[in-house]
């Protein structure tokens, strides 16, 4: 705020405003000024703003809080505060700035993303908390998983588990993909059931204490079909390949290439069409993102998925993922689940 000459800086996105407070908030601002932060809030969140920060100014709003945000601010005097202009809408800049002046309100893009790569000493316990958490359920789930059961089922079962051990909740809509729908990268349970030699993709995650992890598992009930044997193999050195190349200072395009080159080279290169990785922390999919397009470097605390896949339209696919924390001499992979075909298997 200082190095641009600003009085104050107003937080619009949720996720930044749990952050900074660590107050779970919805319709609500934060301003930040050099002396104070502020929360600009309303009557449901009364209470928990002064359990969860109570070193926060509250401001508990009777009307529309864009209206309350701007009084605050000309009640401060500010004369010039940044806003988030990546996460604002302009309906919301156009009624802060109506009470404000335009004048007052500066565009700002990424601040709070570049802090937030970075994790502290906290934001890693609550992060492998949820991994502990999710890779208990899933053992137990898989343990539960019987012929017949359905794609819902397995997902209900799953998402019970992570919360009877001690999840907040769901890290995202859990993923459970059977036979031929596990080439849909994020496809939506239905009805469609489990049974001998057909392969499992399961995506999914916990929360603990608002922080997320996120794995991917694909397995078969019996041996694997020959082909989805053989995608499988791939993935799994595309996945190795690319975890071993993650260091600070490395590219973040180059670690997407490794694993890319690798399924490329198998001949299936059309068939892995997104991402490496992403980004992990209080969203599921944060900055930095390993993918070719991608610019920047690895830094010291960034946690960051793995996943490549093969998908094959009407036969299935495999996906293989981790969380791997980069650290001053490389990295350490957070997430313990066994990986290869003979530990794949139901």
């Amino acid at each position: 705020m200082s190095d641009e000459g600003l009085d104050g800086y107003l937080v619009t996105y949720d996720t930044d405003q749990r952050y900074l407070t660590d107050a779970e908030l919805e319709d609500s601002m934060v301003l930040v000024t050099s002396r104070a932060v502020w929360a600009i809030t309303d009557f449901r969140f009364d209470e928990h703003v002064d359990q969860a920060c109570p070193h926060v100014k509250k401001v508990i709003r009777k009307g529309a809080v864009t209206e309350a945000a701007g009084k605050v601010i000309a009640d401060l005097k500010l004369d010039a505060v940044g806003f988030q202009s990546e996460h604002t809408a302009f309906a919301t800049h156009k009624a802060v700035a109506k009470v404000t002046g335009a004048s007052k309100l500066k565009a700002t893009t990424g601040w709070l993303d570049a802090q937030r790569m970075i994790k502290d000493d906290v934001e890693l316990r609550l992060i492998r908390r949820a991994i502990g958490v999710m890779e208990q359920a899933f053992v137990q789930t898989v343990d539960q998983i019987r012929p017949q059961m359905s794609e819902r089922e397995i997902a209900a079962l799953l998402e019970y588990n992570m919360r009877w051990i001690g999840a907040d909740g769901p890290a995202f809509p859990t993923i459970i993909a059977v036979a031929a729908n596990a080439s849909i990268c994020h496809h939506t349970p239905g009805r469609t059931r489990i049974n001998a030699g057909k392969v499992v993709l399961i995506d999914f995650g916990a929360v603990t204490g608002g922080y997320r992890g996120d794995v991917t598992r694909t397995l078969c009930m019996g041996e694997f079909p020959p082909k989805m044997a053989e995608i499988y193999d791939i993935v799994l050195e595309a996945q190795r390949a690319a975890i071993a190349a993650i260091k600070p200072g490395v590219k973040l395009a180059d670690v997407d290439a490794v694993a890319r080159k690798i399924i490329a080279e198998a001949g299936y290169g059309d068939r892995f069409g997104h991402g490496l990785g992403h980004g992990l922390g209080l969203d599921i999919h944060e900055n930095p993102r390993l993918a070719a397009q991608s610019t920047g470097e690895l830094e010291t605390g960034q946690v960051v998925t793995v996943e490549p896949g093969i998908y094959l339209p009407g036969l299935g696919g495999v996906r293989l993922e981790d969380d791997i924390l980069v650290t001053e001499k490389g990295h350490r992979k957070l997430t313990a689940l066994p990986l290869g075909r003979e530990s794949a298997i139901i």
